[in-house]
């Protein structure tokens, strides 16, 4: 999971994106979709109304954190770039940008600690 600091503006473009790809592919059979998208749909299909609803009650000059699996933040990041983008989402793909290059996983920054044959 990777965690990301967004302001609610920002979870609103997350969810107009996701609109904008679910209404994409709406009417696509399934080996016409890529694996992207289907990822990202499949991500749509999870989010909670009250979820959406929490975010969209929330301080607009503040940022919260947000739990992203690691395979739908690289779906978006790569998709997005593909398709004009509010500024709300540029500054999201930004964001994403910036959290996919600097992230480790977790059982690499294990191994990195104790690598195989070292004493702990």
């Amino acid at each position: 999971m990777l965690t990301l600091s967004l302001y609610p503006a920002q979870f609103a473009a997350l969810i107009a994106f996701l609109s904008r790809i679910s209404r994409d592919n709406l009417d696509l059979p399934l080996k016409q979709q890529s694996l992207t998208a289907c990822v990202l749909l499949a991500f749509q299909a999870t989010l909670r109304l009250e979820q959406v609803f929490t975010w969209g009650q929330r301080n607009a000059r503040r940022s919260y954190k947000y739990r992203l699996p690691v395979t739908v933040a690289r779906a978006l990041h790569q998709e997005m770039p593909y398709h004009p983008l509010t500024p709300d989402q540029q500054a999201l793909l930004r964001h994403l940008d910036q959290t996919i290059s600097t992230y480790r996983p977790q059982l690499l920054q294990r191994y990195a600690r104790n690598p195989p044959g070292a004493y702990a």
